[in-house]
């Protein structure tokens, strides 16, 4: 979380100076926020399995497959 407002900080705009003293450096409890979204660590569903991934992964590609602007899926 610190290494967000610390080293993959970007500005857009004049800066302003954020605190960090607040911040740990080193935490045993995962942050989480949104978690009424269900999403990333908050998330209920089961992981994937890798079958699971590539279906889904193969599902995303036929979709996107005529899309000028989608990236090619990178080959094994």
């Amino acid at each position: 979380m610190r290494a967000d407002h610390e080293t993959r900080l970007a500005w857009l705009g004049p800066s302003f100076p954020i605190y960090l003293d607040v911040l740990p450096v080193r935490s045993a409890e995962i942050p989480v926020q949104y978690t009424s979204l269900k999403l990333g660590y908050s998330s209920t569903n089961p992981g994937l399995n890798i079958e699971e991934r590539k279906k889904a992964g193969a599902a995303i590609e036929d979709v996107l497959r005529g899309e000028p602007e989608a990236a090619p899926a990178p080959v094994d």
